[in-house]
């Protein structure tokens, strides 16, 4: 135990301070002596100079004597007293500990609803069985028959984890087809596979672009695109949300900053950064302004695809494939294969070489543990399913037009009729606060209808949406029973819990 010593001046430390004595009472005598030389004062002013000199030496000869002297300070035995078990066990029933967190943290850490069983078009919430529009299963693949299989396979063959990082004892076949499976699904030349899908554009953009490098974003991306831009540390420019003219015009700002540097030959890296479906509000990237912007300009063009991916295009290959754009036009696509491919992880598609540069600099990838092997098992079976059987993406696709058709029938409702996600934003007229959103959300539940209330916002995100909403996914394997139920559920609950 530690006890309370008072300070000490041990003989080891009075040493440095004798030096300096010594050192001291030299100068002085050599000054003493230097006046006695230099010019003699005559008769009584000599003699008077004699016993100050001598005065002066007396006392640091004293102080060195009572230094020499000096023993170190040593504590007492009784200092040395250890707590007996009962003072111990005093002092441990009055030690009262803070909490790690403020209670108030912890209580909306805790989650409000807990689910049992399958996340599909129904799902068991608090007990009771509901239409499930809270879940990203868009496709309804995590519940898919073949798809279980196929992680059952895996577990029998392989286990279930894989045990270490990709670049040491981690990589396994399945890792490598999937790999493979994904850049072919997607068309691109090779893609990379991570762990965590919210790491993967946080690992991707700080991979590429450093200090000193241009990454120009929409100001709505999200906060796993806003949290690489900031790890990247390089310079961030940010145009209007989805506004291609306002997005030329930082492009024009920034070459012309160049020419008055004169600057003939650009040496440092530049980015486009958008999202194929935005997270925050639901609306599409236009991709072809985009792609002409940074051609033009020669920039690369990096497009968070999650929300897009087995939802957009005609065999749900995403944005790109919406808009009928070669995906080799786009430099880098990063998408979930939480989403539409019923995993866990992400990706990254690109080039050879953009891919390559990941595994040794993508830091989601070289530092976390592979994808356990089922999971890799499960997302090759779903990409399996939708290249064999593509008119899920279509029957997807109607659902979610429908389930948005019947939410405009709805009275105080605003919802984008026309736009193609599955993922629906639903605005309440007069309602602009998360609370009232919050209860809209609760009396849906207990009618039997489960979605998202508002959004909680990280701190990197500095653009948010100028009001909250409601939030609904639409998975291919609703009927239109369910959704128009849903719909008209959804309407009632904000009428009744606006008039409050």
């Amino acid at each position: 135990m530690n006890h309370a010593v008072r300070p000490t001046a041990p003989l080891g430390l009075a040493r440095p301070m004798l030096r300096g004595c010594v050192v001291a009472a030299a100068l002085a005598v050599s000054a003493s002596a230097q006046s006695d030389s230099a010019g003699a004062q005559p008769g009584a002013l000599a003699l008077l100079s004699v016993p100050t000199h001598l005065l002066v030496e007396a006392v640091l000869l004293a102080t060195i004597v009572y230094l020499l002297i000096q023993k170190s300070y040593q504590p007492r035995d009784k200092d040395k007293t250890p707590l007996t078990p009962k003072e111990v066990d005093m002092l441990c029933k009055e030690w009262e500990p803070e909490p790690l967190a403020p209670p108030d943290v912890m209580s909306k850490a805790l989650p409000k609803h807990i689910l049992s069983g399958e996340g599909g078009p129904t799902a068991v919430v608090n007990g009771a069985e509901v239409i499930n529009l809270a879940s990203m299963n868009f496709l309804g693949l995590s519940c898919d028959k073949s798809v279980e299989d196929a992680c059952v396979d895996a577990l029998n063959k392989y286990g279930c984890g894989s045990c270490g990082p990709r670049g040491f004892y981690g990589t396994i076949d399945v890792h490598l087809e999937l790999e493979e499976r994904i850049a072919e699904f997607i068309g691109t030349e090779d893609a990379i596979l991570y762990s965590y899908d919210v790491a993967t554009p946080s690992s991707v953009v700080p991979a590429f672009a450093k200090r000193g490098d241009i990454v120009v974003c929409d100001e709505a991306v999200s906060y796993p695109l806003m949290n690489g831009i900031v790890l990247s540390r390089s310079t961030m420019h940010t145009f209007r949300h989805n506004d291609m003219q306002d997005l030329e015009r930082v492009l024009q700002q920034i070459a012309a900053s160049d020419k008055r540097r004169g600057r003939k030959k650009v040496t440092n890296r530049r980015f486009i950064v958008t999202e194929g479906v935005f997270a925050k509000t639901g609306d599409l990237a236009p991709l072809p302004q985009l792609v002409a912007l940074k051609e033009r300009y020669r920039y690369r063009l990096i497009v968070e695809d999650s929300l897009a991916v087995g939802v957009l295009g005609r065999t749900g290959r995403g944005t790109a494939e919406h808009f009928d754009i070669d995906p080799h036009r786009v430099d880098i696509i990063t998408a979930s294969l939480s989403n539409s491919l019923g995993s866990i992880g992400g990706f990254c598609c690109g080039t050879k070489k953009i891919v390559d540069h990941q595994r040794l600099n993508g830091l989601g990838y070289c530092f976390s543990a592979s994808l356990p092997p089922f999971l890799a098992s499960a997302a090759i079976a779903a990409i399996d399913r939708i290249v064999s059987a593509p008119v899920i993406v279509t029957e997807l696709q109607d659902n979610a037009r429908y389930f948005r058709q019947e939410l405009c029938k709805a009275k105080g409702l605003t919802v984008d009729a026309e736009a193609p996600p599955a993922a629906v934003y639903i605005y309440v007229d007069g309602v602009e606060d998360a609370g009232t959103l919050g209860r809209i959300a609760d009396a849906c539940l207990a009618r039997g209808v489960f979605l998202c209330g508002a959004q909680q916002w990280s701190p990197l995100e500095r653009w948010l949406p100028e009001r909250p909403c409601l939030r609904a996914f639409v998975c291919a394997l609703h009927t239109r029973q369910q959704l128009k139920t849903a719909a008209a559920t959804i309407g009632a609950c904000a009428q009744k819990c606006r008039r409050k």
